[in-house]
């Protein structure tokens, strides 16, 4: 399907003030999105019309004080949010007749979150030391999971009990995040650093709660209410050097991740009772690590360059294969020129082949529709001054190249089962024009 409509509309509100020797500060928020899929509003009419409106309203608020006790710099506070999601499927012969309630997507899902924080930093010796603690407790809900669409339709706890053995519409936890963090400067511009963190995820709406019906079970799409905390354990290093005219950075990662929450295919594995190829969700054990590299050079007073490159590679350690939608080595060079006419710039962007996917709906989650070939783009612009405006024109993917990212946009779609790989744009030319006010 198609989405004719995407609507946000939203508010905020900020608040702060010097209170008993800190600063204390107050946000809150509230998000409404509106989004409409059909099968026939930009193709041609099929022979059954289907139409998805749509709701995700999210409010909360948060509640932060900043102070120094000593050598510490403490910042404490308490964020809460709520989100509530409903969609429902509507069919019928034509799009003026779409009388039949398919199926709830989003069976009137509440997502809450509650969280209580408190972070400090401080100087030992010629370093700094950062602390931090984080706990959350979690709700979740289905209230309409228990009511059926239609006569003919099961409920969407229906379908939870069929492929996970639970039927519970609400589940609920605590979790413990935390941050231990050491910078230490050394000779000649350089600075390491050092840092240990646990955080943990829940579930969101469509992965604890989607519940899309079709007739051949490969096109069933079930959420599991039981799903536990996703949780990290991330070991980071790290170097940043500076010099007179040049900087540099390297941080490598680890990333044990206990209960990762995998969008599988149903084959009767642990916890799923069904090997009908339906697209399920259950907890593994999966590995992160990754490496990212930056660095400029000041070559002149008025030309630079920039590098930067990134690398990650992902294990799902349950079943001995990789996870699905890892970007491959990517990277960017890019040359700027300032000049009287303007600043210049050539920034030449690509990414290496990416050969370890999980491409197979027959024994892994069929998330990557491909071995993706390796690219690579050039980007030219131009920006000039002209006193409180600014004028900008860059010209993107120059030789025209066709293209694809390996990430692909539509599994982000919580109403689209299978991946689709779309090509990036071809050559575009973009014109942009900032106004800065004095004052």
């Amino acid at each position: 399907m198609d989405a004719p409509l995407d609507r946000m509309t939203g508010a905020r509100l900020a608040w702060r003030r010097d209170l008993a020797g800190g600063e204390f500060a107050l946000r809150a928020w509230r998000n409404e999105v509106d989004h409409v899929m059909d099968n026939f509003s930009l193709r041609p009419q099929p022979a059954m019309a289907m139409r998805v409106p749509a709701e995700s309203d999210t409010q909360g608020g948060d509640l932060r004080f900043e102070s120094t006790a000593g050598a510490w710099s403490l910042t404490t506070g308490l964020d809460i949010s709520a989100n509530r999601r409903q969609a429902t499927r509507y069919a019928g012969p034509s799009p003026a007749m779409l009388t039949m309630v398919n199926a709830f997507l989003w069976p009137d899902a509440r997502l809450d979150q509650a969280g209580l924080y408190g972070e400090g930093s401080r100087a030992l010796g010629e370093g700094t030391l950062t602390a931090g603690l984080r706990v959350d407790r979690f709700r979740a809900e289905a209230r309409r999971a228990d009511v059926r669409p239609s006569p003919m339709a099961m409920a969407p706890s229906a379908f939870y009990a069929m492929y996970y053995g639970s039927t519970d519409e609400r589940w609920d936890d605590t979790g413990v995040s935390g941050l231990l963090r050491f910078e230490q400067p050394l000779a000649g511009g350089l600075t390491a650093f050092a840092g240990l963190s646990r955080t943990v995820r829940a579930a969101d709406a469509t992965e604890r709660y989607l519940a899309s019906p079709a007739t051949a079970p490969s096109g069933r799409w079930i959420g599991n209410p039981g799903l536990a905390l996703e949780k990290h354990s991330q070991l980071d290093l790290g170097l940043a050097w500076e010099g007179e005219r040049a900087t540099a950075s390297a941080v490598a990662f680890v990333d044990r991740v206990g209960d990762y929450i995998l969008r599988d295919r149903a084959r009767g594995q642990d916890g799923v009772l069904l090997a009908d190829g339906a697209s399920v969700y259950r907890n593994v054990d999966a590995t992160l690590h990754g490496l990212e590299l930056e660095a400029r050079w000041q070559w002149t007073q008025t030309l630079s360059l920039e590098a930067e490159a990134a690398w990650v590679r992902g294990q799902n350690r349950s079943d001995d294969r990789p996870l699905a939608q890892m970007p491959p080595l990517n990277g960017a060079l890019a040359l700027a020129w300032d000049t009287r006419t303007g600043e210049w710039t050539a920034r030449l962007r690509g990414a290496a082949r990416q050969d370890r996917v999980d491409a197979s709906v027959l024994t892994g989650s069929g998330l990557d529709t491909r071995r993706t070939p390796g690219f690579g783009v050039l980007d030219l612009g131009w920006s000039r001054q002209f006193g409180a405006h600014r004028l900008r024109l860059d010209l993107k993917n120059v030789f025209d190249r066709t293209y694809a990212e390996h990430l692909n946009r539509a599994n982000l779609d919580p109403f689209n089962p299978d991946p689709v790989q779309v090509n990036e744009p071809g050559r575009g030319v973009f014109l942009a024009w900032e106004w800065t006010p004095a004052g």
